[in-house]
């Protein structure tokens, strides 16, 4: 979208972008931000793609003619929206605005059109959502019908949690939750800081209706106090709990109690793996303790894990010498029997067939008790 389209766009919209020259001036970055800030944007004056598609939806919104026209002065193909002021706001009359994009063909069978369209004015909104809103518009020609359905639908508040109230109303539109989203990952982004891992925080943010500005203002002092202390917490860490956090885990932590808990909760568990380890004779570093605390062991089955492993171990790395199969250690094991890794499977299933063929008539021992013997623990 070119300078003077946004102008053209915001002028439609009761926003005065000051002269329609194709000029990004001071006038035109305030309606910009005045735009973003009425929908809950981030307000920088950078039209991006969350801003262009909002002004491409609130346009959309208040269509009530459309027509195409032809080459626009700099030869761009056009299409011309009439767009009125919904609000009635004093002095801006009904405005024509050209956008310097062609509109979408008509609709097409199966409504694919209208989901092209769909996906061009919305390209926030997920895509089972998209189709609904794109086969109700293709229908009724009704995009309040379309959004009435997208809301009505059983996966809407699991795609925008917490944007439902519990009476029923929503605390923001589908592009202001989305902007809203989009700018609490880029917060944590700038830090280092996985989003994902904070989703029960956006949440709970959206439900407390916490601006985009707010939140950022909060993580950036949380932030801002944290690395002043951050020595301080990694020495309590150490000396309470024994257990070494990396700075984003600090900070985390902080950020979200629920994050924190997790974090020492992983620690402490993954500490308690590795003395399982270590009673067993095996060097376990915390890392890889805490792969197996995530793949479900915990103190008691670790320990059983481990025994199994003193065990089985032994025979597993003769048998690889004898058989010209390289060697077996810890870390080979635990892939196969912690995380299912179907190579190791194959080869230790394949050294006991070895050692039984070899020996199976002097020892009397079948392949199915001895991988009974190796199997003795369940971890997962």
């Amino acid at each position: 979208m070119t300078v003077l389209a946004i102008q053209r766009a915001l002028l439609g919209l009761g926003y005065d972008p000051g002269p329609l020259d194709n000029i990004m001036g001071p006038l035109t970055q305030k309606a910009i931000k005045a735009f973003q800030s009425d929908k809950g944007l981030q307000v920088d004056g950078i039209v991006g793609p969350i801003t262009t598609a909002a002004l491409n939806f609130a346009i959309a919104t208040t269509t009530t003619t459309s027509t195409t026209s032809g080459d626009d002065d700099d030869g761009t193909e056009t299409a011309t929206i009439t767009a009125t002021d919904d609000d009635g706001i004093e002095g801006v009359p009904p405005t024509t605005v050209t956008i310097e994009e062609p509109l979408p063909p008509p609709a097409t069978s199966a409504g694919l059109s209208f989901l092209e369209q769909t996906n061009a004015l919305l390209p926030w909104l997920p895509n089972s959502l998209a189709t609904i809103y794109a086969n109700v518009w293709a229908e009724n020609a009704d995009t309040d019908l379309a959004l009435a359905a997208v809301r009505a639908d059983t996966g809407y508040d699991d795609l925008l949690p917490g944007n439902r109230r519990p009476d029923g109303t929503f605390r923001m539109t589908e592009a202001e939750y989305f902007s809203t989203v989009d700018s609490f990952n880029r917060t944590l982004a700038q830090i280092n800081l996985n989003p994902e891992v904070f989703r029960s925080m956006f949440v709970r943010a959206i439900e407390g209706e916490v601006s985009a500005r707010e939140f950022q203002d909060r993580v950036t002092n949380a932030y801002t106090n944290i690395l002043v202390n951050l020595p301080q917490v990694r020495s309590f860490y150490a000396n309470e709990y024994n257990t070494d956090l990396t700075d984003e885990s600090i900070i985390a932590s902080v950020l979200s109690p629920e994050i924190g808990e997790q974090v020492l909760n992983r620690r402490i568990l993954s500490s308690q793996i590795g003395g399982s380890a270590a009673l067993r004779g095996f060097d376990l570093g915390l890392n890889e303790a805490g792969r197996l605390a995530a793949a479900g062991l915990n103190q008691g089955t670790s320990a059983q894990f481990f025994a199994t492993a003193a065990r089985a171990l032994p025979a597993l790395r003769g048998f690889a010498q004898r058989f010209n199969e390289g060697t077996f250690d810890l870390a080979e094991f635990t892939e196969g029997n912690v995380f299912g890794d179907p190579k190791v499977n194959a080869k230790i299933e394949r050294l006991f067939a070895l050692e039984a063929g070899s020996f199976n008539s002097q020892r009397g021992v079948t392949t199915g008790q001895r991988v009974g013997q190796r199997r003795g623990v369940a971890v997962r």
